[in-house]
């Protein structure tokens, strides 16, 4: 009788069945992964891409309170108004143009809404006197602004310190 040394058949099928389990498992992980990444990027590209939308619209608003400015500048004339009165009346046709006294100063501001939570907020200080060429406004504030009540997420369960630990089941 003579025993050779050998490999049994059962070891090695242990052996590829824990190969297998071992690639299931990490190909399992790089699905979640991948797909986590890909909701991640598409978040911030709609984010992204709501910025730049509402960026456009400020620059067209820009613009046209530019031309109110410019006509305003041209057609200056001593009727005794306020600066942020003749300002009003200049921009009295603009949506979502509110303006303000600050400090003494007056500040043009309006926003353009990206989503439902966000708007980009735009301030401006018109320079006085208003001149047809050269630098009629200086920008104080281009900022996104959160526009919806932050929500608590008060789901988790926090020990107070009075009570037993759920975990001791009321033993000391």
């Amino acid at each position: 009788m003579n025993k050779g040394f050998g490999m049994n058949v059962g070891s090695s099928l242990i052996l590829m069945i824990f190969v297998l389990l071992c690639l299931v498992t990490f190909s399992t992980l790089s699905l979640v992964s991948a797909n986590a990444d890909y909701k991640l990027t598409a978040k911030t590209a709609e984010s992204v891409s709501g910025y730049y939308e509402a960026d456009a619209k400020a620059e067209m608003l820009l613009a046209a309170i530019d031309e109110k400015l410019i006509s305003m500048a041209k057609n200056t004339t001593a009727s005794g108004q306020s600066n942020s009165e003749m300002l009003s009346e200049a921009l009295s046709g603009l949506d979502r143009v509110t303006i303000a006294q600050q400090d003494g100063e007056v500040i043009i501001g309006f926003q353009v809404k990206m989503d439902d939570r966000r708007a980009l907020q735009v301030s401006l200080r018109p320079t006085f006197p208003l001149q047809d060429a050269g630098k009629r406004y200086v920008v104080t504030s281009w900022q996104v602004i959160q526009t919806a009540e932050w929500e608590s997420d008060d789901t988790l369960t926090v020990w107070d310190g009075e009570d037993s630990l759920p975990l001791f089941n009321g033993e000391s």
